[in-house]
């Protein structure tokens, strides 16, 4: 029976499908981000490890492992081979200007033990010098064209005549560079350094004994991974980016499941006699509850398997986005890896969200008053012009409670161990609540609407009226609007607040100087294409300069904590707002180092705390100068005098180059002179307002996932009023029978349901403006916290005007079958059993 009804009525199931499908499209593009992300870099790292099962990596980035390690390796009995390899990023250039990070591989020959045996020659390997190019992948040479250089550390080299082996396109698509290991180290500023060992374990050694040995003798800087392993290069995006857009995409769901509650309340009230019936004819409660689980089950399956099958097409901008981060990284090139795994969860889901949503309703269909039913006397209905004001002061008291715990949570830099928690906490309460909170005060609203004198007469009125009597289905509608536009509307908000943050940053880090660099500025520590020295020189004699100053970077995975950073200028330091102890001046006179407030927090340091960094050649012990706004790796931060920074690492390239303007000579003057002297092909060249510039575009890359998502609800905002409006007309078919025996004409029939779907996109629109303040002043009172960076509270109402027509639009484009529909009535048929 239940089964018979979803072919019976296949427009209402298909509604239902559509809605479910909706939410669950955008939970399997983060899913399917994920196993992209992991999956290629576990591919990359398999692909070069061969038959080793395990790998030596440091804790620091940039050839952090010192040619000891391998000494000390290579005296382990269960040791088969120790494979020392160079793995870096670097950027390939064509003779039109265009760069694109690829992947260099330095080895030796015993690199033979995981890549297959290829005739190595360890005499002419010895001989090779950097002038010497390199081999190249086919994804290289199709990049670089036939005149195209490879950047270094040391300029630029060319790649004319570079030898191509085909046996690299397995590796990134071919996009890799292979130089003997010794060139590697010259050329990307790693003297004696290296940056994985992979193990190849003598026959029957058991890996895990083989772990623990290793891990006995490479120190605490290095660590032992298994060979496929992703390494911390992917813990940005995989532990802070992707599960708020898994929150999000669950809201969305949520959504979903609201409408197939409608759908199957609608549906049941429909066949009230019918079940009524087969309860007469023996069905039990039981029975009447499973065949309506049953139904929902169905549509669940439906729904999530055209869920998944979007969610394919809707991950590619998600991995795309992504590819960005691991490029910078590792220069992995990401492509889309959907996994069994996110399939069948994207189908649990669906199924789940489906049944849930069908509990209640299946629950009071198996209460009917059978005799009641078969004589007609207890038909129900679920309109009431009651409004029920519990939900919304919960909702209220919840949204409330979240907006002061991120405050608790992120006062004062957040420094006490418990902040974070409940930060967290308020972020997720806040988020979770700010957007259902104005659907459920909007009853009360709309009864000082229907007060105003265009609406209390003809079909308007009768569309405020419904808006009023159907307060589950107008909140449900007015949740899926609301959040889109209210999404969109905390976005806009925030891309100002980025501005003004990056501005923050940028006078904190090169005020009234000159930032010269071969690449951007953030997320480029992992690119070895820097600034030469040789360049660095010929900078430092143009007219106007009176000093070159350097700043240099270095990426840690620390235990316990994760990623980390440390920072080091040769001349002014940066200055961040101090939250406790000493400035960074005084701190660096007294051999101290000044600590991000995540650090502090995760370590439990103060001023004047001691703690231990295991640096490149050992332990090094640091001493706390003060606590202070650095924004490095979320607030994971170390900033260390030029002596101090050394001794934990050796020397290291030059992130950056800073350029210190003669007295009389402006910033921006000056970056015109370094422009016009073409010093080298790939420099780029920012004054302090471009600087604020470049990483102010740069930091919204990070929104651009939230944007998908945030047009993906407005296609749930669509779905959610074309079911619900047609829903609607088919329980209201009495009332608009009556209404046009009555003399109402099809026109005004059809307009009636139109000035609902307004009203929806108006009221909703509103409904996004409250819940988008809400939460873009919880993620003003979280940035620090949530990204490292100050984010100000910044009101910017063009998106939402902007959103909000958009998803009036949509509103009024899924109403127009309902009106049609309304406007078409026989009100004979309508009327026939009344």
């Amino acid at each position: 029976m239940h089964l018979r009804q979803l072919r019976r009525q296949p427009l209402r199931a298909a509604l239902a499908v559509l809605a479910i499908a909706a939410g669950v499209t955008l939970t399997v593009a983060v899913l399917v981000a994920q196993s992209s992300l992991d999956r290629s870099f576990a591919a990359y790292n398999s692909t070069i490890g061969g038959p080793a099962s395990l790998r030596v990596v440091s804790r620091f980035d940039h050839g952090g492992i010192d040619a000891s390690t391998l000494t000390a390796i290579d005296k382990i009995d269960a040791v088969q081979t120790a494979v020392p390899l160079v793995l870096t990023v670097t950027q390939v250039n064509d003779a039109h200007g265009h760069d694109e990070l690829v992947a260099v591989v330095g080895a030796d020959c015993r690199a033979e033990a995981i890549f297959g045996t290829r005739g190595c020659d360890p005499e002419a390997l010895a001989r090779a010098t950097d002038a010497d190019p390199p081999v190249i992948g086919t994804g290289v040479r199709n990049a670089a064209g036939s005149n195209g250089v490879l950047r270094t550390d040391f300029g630029d080299r060319s790649l004319q005549g570079a030898p191509v082996m085909p046996e690299l396109d397995r590796l990134n698509g071919g996009r890799v560079v292979l130089y003997p290991l010794s060139v590697a180290q010259v050329l990307f500023a790693r003297p004696n350094g290296l940056d994985a060992i992979f193990i190849v374990p003598k026959p029957g050694v058991s890996t895990s004994q083989l772990q623990t040995a290793l891990a006995a003798r490479i120190g605490p800087q290095n660590r032992v991974l298994q060979a496929a392993e992703p390494g911390s290069n992917v813990a940005f995006v995989s532990s802070q980016l992707l599960p708020f857009l898994f929150l999000i995409s669950l809201f969305g769901l949520a959504v979903g499941g609201q409408l197939v509650f409608n759908t199957m309340t609608l549906s049941l009230e429909e066949r009230r006699r019918e079940m009524a019936i087969a309860s007469a004819l023996g069905g039990t409660p039981a029975t009447v509850t499973a065949g309506v689980l049953a139904e929902a089950a169905v549509l669940g399956v439906a729904g999530g398997a055209l869920g998944i099958g979007m969610g394919l097409l809707v991950a590619r901008p998600f991995v795309a986005n992504f590819s960005q981060f691991s490029e910078q990284a590792a220069g992995i090139h990401l492509s889309v890896n959907p996994t069994v795994a996110s399939t069948v969860i994207g189908l649990a889901i669906g199924v789940l969200a489906s049944v849930a949503a069908a509990l209640v309703p299946a629950r009071r269909a198996a209460k009917l008053d059978i005799a009641g039913e078969l004589v007609d006397r207890s038909r129900r209905h679920d309109t009431s012009t009651r409004i029920r004001a519990r939900r919304a002061v919960i909702l209220a008291l919840m949204t409330g409670s979240g907006l002061l715990m991120a405050w608790l949570g992120a006062r004062n830099g957040g420094l006490e161990s418990w902040q974070p928690n409940v930060l967290l906490v308020g972020v997720i309460l806040a988020f979770t609540c700010a957007f259902p909170l104005p659907p459920a005060f909007a009853p009360f609203a709309v009864r000082w609407i229907e007060k105003i004198p265009v609406l209390q007469r003809g079909p308007a009125r009768v569309a405020v009226s419904n808006l009023v009597t159907e307060t589950r289905r107008t909140s449900a509608v007015l949740t899926a609007i609301g959040a889109a536009v209210g999404m969109a509307f905390t976005l806009g908000g925030v891309l100002p607040g980025m501005t003004d943050g990056a501005e923050q940053l940028a006078r904190a880090t090169s005020a009234d100087r000159v930032t010269v660099a071969t690449l951007g500025l953030n997320n480029t520590s992992a690119i070895d294409a820097k600034v030469s020295p040789d360049v660095q020189a010929a900078l430092g004699r143009l007219p106007g300069v009176a000093a070159v100053e350097r700043e240099y970077f270095a990426a840690i995975d620390l235990a316990g904590v994760g990623p980390a950073a440390i920072t080091m200028n040769d001349g002014r330091p940066n200055h961040f707002k101090v939250y406790r102890g000493i400035n960074v001046e005084e701190a660096h006179r007294q051999g101290r180092v000044m600590v991000g407030p995540g650090l502090a927090r995760a370590l439990e340091l103060r001023p004047g705390s001691t703690f231990e960094l295991p640096g490149r050649f050992g332990i090094v012990s640091l001493t706390v100068g003060g606590i202070w706004a650095d924004p490095d790796s979320l607030g994971h931060g170390i900033y260390a005098s030029k002596a101090v920074f050394e001794s934990i690492l050796g020397p290291r390239p030059a992130s950056r180059v800073l350029l210190v303007p003669q007295p009389g000579v402006s910033p921006a003057a000056l970056a015109e002179t370094v422009r016009a002297a073409r010093v080298a092909p790939n420099l780029k060249v920012f004054d302090p307002d471009q600087v604020t510039a470049h990483l102010s575009e740069d930091f919204q890359v990070f929104l651009t996932p939230f944007w998908i998502l945030a047009r993906g609800l407005l296609v749930v905002a669509f779905i959610a009023t074309a079911s619900t409006l047609l829903l609607a007309g088919v329980k209201r078919r009495a009332e608009h029978g009556l209404l046009a025996a009555v003399g109402m004409p099809p026109g005004d029939l059809g307009r009636m349901v139109l000035v609902e779907a307004g009203l929806f996109g108006v009221i909703g629109t509103i409904c996004g403006f409250i819940g988008g303040l809400i939460g873009l002043a919880t993620f003003s009172l979280a940035s620090t916290s949530l990204t490292g960076l100050t984010i100000p509270f910044h009101l910017n109402l063009v998106p939402l005007f902007v959103y909000g027509l958009i998803a009036t639009a949509f509103v009024l484009a899924g109403a127009a079958l309902p009106a049609w529909r309304t406007s078409r009535l026989d009100p004979v048929v309508a009327l026939r059993y009344e």
